[in-house]
């Protein structure tokens, strides 16, 4: 149920459907999907990790909506499925630029405010202890600090475990503003529901392919 295994086994289930094992790597999609796109806190406090992490998922979920198309007529529910992960990776594009916006109109708000700014400021800590422990971690062995290392490993943790904390609190008290910074994809049925008689939604994801 961890991040990494979860983005392993999608490249696995690439790989896969590369290979022509179709069914073996719709089986790995389905397994790894679910847990890449739980709602979570941003994990990352440094942003080329966190713009690198979206683009593996964005990679991972393309590879899974063109499986999809090519069991479309095998697989039940391969169309409503293709329809809620093309929204996922549409949104990996705009939804920091929607969080800003979020973070601003949160101010009007004092406990929400405080919330978010003490989420911030986790963050940004955790993502400054993580740049120095990769910078002692690529230095020689002979010059690594054990002790040092394993305080900033309990540091990061420790952060990392208050910054759950708060995300669960804004979840609980502030659920519209956790939906704007960090939407669920809408579903097939949910789409069709918000259309009007005579209405049509035309869905289009562009990728490299």
């Amino acid at each position: 149920s961890h991040y990494s295994t979860a983005e392993a086994r999608g490249f696995l289930a690439m790989a896969l459907a590369a290979d022509g094992q179709l069914e073996a790597a719709s089986q790995e999609f389905a397994t790894a999907i679910p847990v890449l796109l739980q709602r979570r806190p941003r994990d990352s406090g440094v942003g080329v990790s966190a713009v690198a992490r979206a683009q593996r998922l964005a990679t991972i979920i393309e590879a899974y909506v063109r499986l999809l198309f090519d069991l479309r007529e095998s697989k039940a529910g391969a169309a409503g499925e293709s329809f809620r992960l093309a929204d996922v990776v549409r949104g990996q594009s705009w939804q920091s630029a929607v969080a800003a916006v979020a973070t601003r109109a949160a101010v009007g708000d004092l406990a929400l405010a405080e919330l978010v700014r003490r989420e911030q400021d986790l963050r940004n800590y955790a993502g400054a202890l993580q740049q120095a422990l990769l910078r002692m971690l690529s230095a020689p062995p002979e010059q690594q600090l054990p002790k040092v290392i394993s305080e900033m490993r309990e540091r990061i943790a420790g952060a990392t475990k208050e910054r759950r904390s708060l995300f669960a609190a804004l979840e609980k008290r502030f659920p519209a503003y956790v939906n704007l910074i960090s939407p669920r994809p809408a579903t097939l049925e949910q789409a069709r529901g918000a259309l009007r008689e005579g209405e049509a939604l035309l869905s289009v994801l562009v990728t490299e392919e």
